[in-house]
């Protein structure tokens, strides 16, 4: 374990003291050495390296304080222990205002020296690697860090150079991916605040509703999930910056809040009664033109104006191309290191699609299309084909005014070819080719520019070809301008064309919603008329079965009236003769019999004269659905 633990300088003025210590550190494994004064000890910390000093307070000739502050004066990061038989807590409290890391009486005892010292060894440990880290924090984020030597990067290298040390607030624009949290990094790494916290924040990447909780803290119980007290974004940056980016992003509530943090340099947390004194430097950057989201009531024109104190102006990579083989290098080797290859460089060809590439997503795209490279890489350089398709294709454009330099060929040929390049990119599409035309012309401007300077100083080309180069640059804005006009004539038409088709189509809905409602409105008809036939056919068979039971009463009262009678004749006429009486029921019982034959035929025929109009009220409903 002797090689984990830091080496520990004892000292006192007692040497039976310094041996005891000497034993109980040895026997941990600790690497121990020895001072009998203060002198001693200063002369063996300029020697050797140690992490810890144990010193006695009361001793000869120098003090234990004045030991401890000439070396917190001279190694900071030494961790220091007093002890003495006088102790006291106003000895311990100021040993530990002067930088004490721990305080302990005599007699001590052993187990009590071993866990105060292994504790201070930790203590001192972890100053040391936080020292560390922040140098190589300081030097990665140096100006030589930003790598560029152009004159529009060395301009940006002078601005944030004078503004570092100064307190004010500084506002930081430019496209995406040029850079400005690397600047604004640089900026507080090199500037007073630099031992303090920095603190970086995107508006955009928080949700409105957390945002306010975020920069400014809140309380217990302000909200439903704050359970407990919350220190915000500004405390977090307390005498050091906050760096606020995409803060075009913010909501205007925010905005307000964010204004009155900077003017009264105070904040009060989400819930509190009370505010909080805050000590911070802002930095702020975005990629949109906040005087024009004035201008639109998006953002308000004091907090502009608030940040706005010092303004750095990123420029993109397109417009700094000599830059381009500084970064291309910078990102082999860290790429390569990374991913453990042995990349030996940019092969000449891939070097040039790097440089006539437009970088619509400036250093950042740069970084990773060297990151993919790396990685696709097969052989000791980057070769074209590790570039992506769009990087590859930059150079197949501008190749073409190479050519006129190199070949002098003549303006239609080049033309020619130009056209049919563009074409084959955009599969003949007019739209396209018109957008990809534009696209290019300010490139090619920018090539004849380049060529222009090479005429005037190395004198490669002629002038000839160079002004060829502007014809020819001059021809294809006419025909932007006429495939301009084309593609709007197109649009136009191709609008007209699907108004006609929503207007087809509406009218189509139309009709289909006419004929649903009409096949609605027929089903509804035949429902209604299929339930009055069968309210019809159920009312002719409830009247047939009343009808039918009438006839059976009827018949029956009859017969019970002609035996009523019979009986009384029988009986009148007993002297009559019996077979003329006979004769006489005879016949009325055949009448009766006769009768009932009738009315039971009457009631049969009825019968089946509704069962056959309620068949034809079944076929008409079945017909009806099936029109339907």
């Amino acid at each position: 374990m002797t090689e984990e633990w830091g080496a520990v300088l004892v000292v006192d003025d007692d040497a039976e003291m310094r041996e005891l210590v000497f034993d109980v550190l040895k026997d941990r494994g600790h690497q121990i050495s020895t001072a009998g004064s203060g002198q001693e000890a200063l002369k063996l910390l300029a020697e050797q390296d140690f992490a810890v000093v144990l010193t006695d307070l009361r001793m000869k000739g120098m003090l234990g304080t004045e030991l401890l502050n000439e070396i917190k004066r001279l190694y900071p990061d030494i961790a220091v222990i007093l002890m003495t038989a006088f102790g006291s807590v106003e000895t311990a409290v100021e040993a530990m205002k002067r930088g004490a890391s721990d305080y302990l009486t005599k007699p001590v005892k052993t187990e009590e020296i071993v866990r105060v010292v292994e504790r201070a060894v930790r203590e001192s440990s972890l100053r040391r690697e936080v020292s560390r880290l922040r140098k190589e924090v300081h030097k990665e984020y140096s100006f030589h860090h930003i790598l560029g030597k152009s004159k529009a990067i060395q301009a940006v290298f002078d601005l944030i150079r004078r503004v570092a040390d100064s307190p004010t607030n500084v506002l930081i624009t430019g496209e995406s991916g040029t850079g400005k949290e690397l600047v604004a990094k640089a900026i507080h790494y090199n500037s007073d605040r630099k031992e303090a916290p920095f603190v970086p924040v995107n508006c955009a990447a928080i949700p409105e509703q957390l945002l306010e909780s975020e920069l400014f803290g809140h309380m217990r119980g302000a909200f439903t999930d704050a359970k407990t007290d919350k220190r915000g974004l500004f405390e977090e940056a307390q005498k050091g910056t906050l760096f606020l980016d995409e803060i075009s992003e913010l909501p205007i509530m925010l905005q307000a809040k964010l204004l009155r943090a900077i003017q009264e340099k105070e904040i009060r947390r989400v819930g509190a009664n009370k505010p909080i004194a805050v000590d911070v430097r802002i930095i702020a950057a975005t990629n949109l033109h906040l005087a024009e989201e004035v201008k639109a009531k998006r953002f308000r024109d004091d907090l502009f104006y608030r940040l706005n104190v010092i303004e750095v102006v990123l420029p993109p990579l397109r417009d700094r191309r000599e830059d381009i083989p500084i970064l291309v290098e910078a990102f082999l080797k860290k790429c390569a290191a990374a991913r453990n290859k042995e990349v030996k460089g940019v092969s000449e060809p891939a070097l040039a699609m790097l440089m006539d590439y437009s970088w619509p997503g400036n250093v950042r795209e740069l970084e990773n299309v060297v990151e993919r490279a790396v990685t696709l890489n097969r052989g000791e350089k980057i070769a074209p084909d590790d570039l992506p398709p769009a990087v590859q294709g930059a150079r197949g454009d501008r190749r073409v005014l190479d050519e006129a330099a190199e070949k002098m060929l003549p303006l239609h040929e080049i033309e020619q070819e130009y056209i049919k390049k563009i074409l084959d990119k955009t599969g003949g599409n007019l739209a396209g080719l018109e957008a990809e035309i534009g696209k290019r012309l300010a490139e090619f401007r920018d090539v004849v520019g380049q060529i222009s300077g090479q005429v005037n100083q190395l004198g490669v080309v002629s002038n000839d070809t160079v002004q060829g180069a502007r014809s020819f640059i001059d021809s294809l804005e006419d025909r932007h301008a006429l495939l301009a006009e084309s593609a709007r004539k197109l649009a136009e038409s191709q609008q007209a064309l699907d108004s006609a088709f929503d207007d087809r189509r509406a009218t189509l809905m139309q009709l289909v919603a006419t004929l649903d409602d009409k096949r609605t409105a027929f089903e509804t008809s035949m429902d209604g008329l299929a339930a009055k036939m069968e309210n019809a056919l159920h009312a002719i068979e409830t009247r047939s079965q009343d009808v039918g039971a009438a006839l059976d009463e009827a018949t029956g009262r009859t017969a019970n009236l002609i035996e009523s009678r019979f009986a009384q004749v029988r009986a009148a006429a007993k002297d009559e003769s019996v077979l003329a009486a006979e004769a006489m029921r005879a016949a009325l019982a055949e009448a009766n019999a006769e009768m009932s034959r009738l009315f039971g035929d009457a009631k049969s025929n009825f019968e089946t004269a509704a069962g056959e109009i309620r068949g034809l009220s079944k076929k008409i409903h079945q017909i009806g659905r099936a029109h339907v």
